[in-house]
């Protein structure tokens, strides 16, 4: 019997192995590639709705807040260009730096045309604009309508609505409470809509592509797949620290650049988010002392007057967590304190205010610690302080007689848990030259090192109590010199806030 030819044998063996494979791996490039499509267009599907959802959220809390900054500040605008509408127009004005670039909040007349605007002033055209006949649609609602004119009294109605000229928007209506206008918050948001898409299309080719690579040549594949992962994930994230950075920047600009000064008072602050936003904030208002029968009150230095205050509001608040949440917050304890300061009689009646503000703004579960602060050269000559912590601490107070470091009770809990505040007053302290005030967040005294031990009240103390003889400005250096000492410079899990006061005479 003939021996069999290896070659006869082998070559039809290894032309079917390699159509095999071929096959093998045409199979599975389709099936991981339909697969990672489908994911993906599953997630883009999820990030959309999420986002749409997150917009008409925020938008129904703006037209909201909005509102009752409106009716704060008069009942009716009355006639065009006049003071009612002058004070309206501002505060529309104002409102537009709160919210994302192209956005706007306008307010429309009982026949839906456009009365106030952040552009009315430049583009008078803008006044024959009339949008009541346009139709909202609301977001994952199962396609509700209505028209903007329909929303009744006392509801706000958010969702998208289709402009001709410019594709869809984001927007939310509602009629303000005892007037015949209507308020119309509004966010374009086509172009992160489309962003996201690109992002996941490139996300799905580059995915297809490594997909295939892996089961064509292994292990070289893979690497195609983190490189592909990578530069996209690099792309993503460079627009999220975009946006970041631009929520960084409108929170930053409502620190005050340099505290006010006041005679006899040396004074500094500090401020560091651990995030790219924080929950911390501090603020410093110049005051005068009223006279005749408001004799012992103080109320805000109007804008662009020129004048030596008597006083300083100082605040500082911490609210809880950190990130865009907490900075949400914050900004808002900024504005509350803003608003109530133009009107409120008292330092308790301040804060009982700002709280009311807060504890309606606020989901539940959030609160804000905060302090208020009010320093003066009282009319004898002497240096005072009046202060009223809700929640917030350490507070320490630095005696130059006993050179000693004292911690300063709290006179409430914290901002937005109640509507009202408890009942205790102000606490009110003689100064004396030397004498220092401390105000912190808790993002310094929790600090860990990395054994875990925290930075604490009593080494704050301590150290305060060792440079007490140094400036205000030299006293927060040394202070964050101790504590990047002993965090050994890691980074902070906690936004750090201190404000120091000090009687110089």
């Amino acid at each position: 019997m003939a021996r069999p030819n290896p070659h006869h044998t082998l070559i039809p063996r290894i032309r079917s192995r390699r159509a095999l494979i071929v096959a093998a791996v045409l199979v599975q490039v389709v099936v991981l590639a339909l697969a990672w499509v489908v994911a993906f267009r599953h997630a883009r599907g999820q990030i959309t709705q999420a986002v749409q959802q997150y917009i008409v959220d925020e938008n129904t809390e703006f037209a909201e807040r909005l509102q009752d900054r409106l009716l704060a500040e008069s009942g009716d605008p009355g006639e065009f260009e006049s003071e009612g509408w002058e004070n309206w127009q501002r505060v529309i004005e104002q409102a537009g730096a709160d919210l994302p670039g192209g956005g706007f909040a306008c307010l429309l007349d009982a026949e839906g045309n456009i009365l106030c605007h952040p552009d009315i002033r430049e583009e008078g055209g803008l006044r024959s604009v009339n949008l009541s006949g346009k139709i909202v649609e609301a977001v994952n609602d199962g396609g509700k309508t209505s028209r903007i004119s329909e929303v009744a009294e006392g509801e706000t109605y958010s969702g998208r609505v289709e402009f001709a000229a410019d594709g869809t928007h984001y927007v939310a209506t509602r009629q303000i409470e005892g007037t015949d206008y209507r308020l119309l918050v509004h966010q374009p948001e086509a172009d992160l809509f489309g962003a996201s898409s690109d992002i996941t299309g490139t996300i799905v080719f580059s995915g297809v592509l490594a997909v295939t690579a892996v089961v064509v040549v292994g292990g070289l594949g893979l690497f195609f797949i983190v490189r592909s992962y990578d530069s996209t994930y690099a792309e993503l994230n460079e627009r999220l620290k975009s946006n970041l950075q631009i929520a960084r920047q409108l929170q930053q600009a409502t620190l005050p650049e340099a505290l006010p000064s006041l005679h006899g008072f040396d004074l500094a602050a500090w401020n560091s988010p651990a995030d790219e936003t924080g929950g911390d904030t501090y603020d410093g208002v110049a005051l005068l002392r009223a006279t005749g029968a408001l004799r012992g009150r103080f109320s805000m230095i109007p804008t662009g007057r020129d004048a030596e205050p008597d006083a300083l509001l100082l605040t500082l608040a911490d609210a809880t967590g950190h990130g865009i949440g907490a900075a949400l917050a914050a900004n808002g304890f900024h504005t509350a304190t803003r608003m109530a300061a133009a009107h409120a009689d008292s330092l308790s009646g301040l804060a009982q205010s700002v709280n009311h503000q807060l504890h309606d703004d606020l989901p539940p579960g959030r609160f804000v610690t905060g302090w208020f602060g009010i320093l003066e050269t009282a009319e004898d000559g002497r240096a005072a302080l009046t202060s009223y912590s809700a929640g917030q601490g350490p507070i320490l107070l630095y005696r130059a007689a006993d050179k000693k470091a004292h911690t300063l009770d709290t006179e409430s809990w914290p901002l937005g848990i109640e509507p009202r505040l408890g009942d205790a007053e102000p606490a009110r302290f003689a100064l004396a030259p030397g004498d220092i005030l401390l105000v912190t967040s808790d993002g310094l005294v929790e600090a860990n090192n990395p054994k875990g031990q925290q930075f604490g009240p009593a080494r704050l103390a301590k150290t305060l109590a060792r440079v007490a003889d140094q400036s205000a400005n030299d006293i927060l250096k040394s202070l964050r010199h101790e504590l990047d000492r002993h965090t050994q410079a890691a980074p902070a899990d906690d936004d750090r806030t201190a404000v120091v006061v000090k009687v110089v005479g």
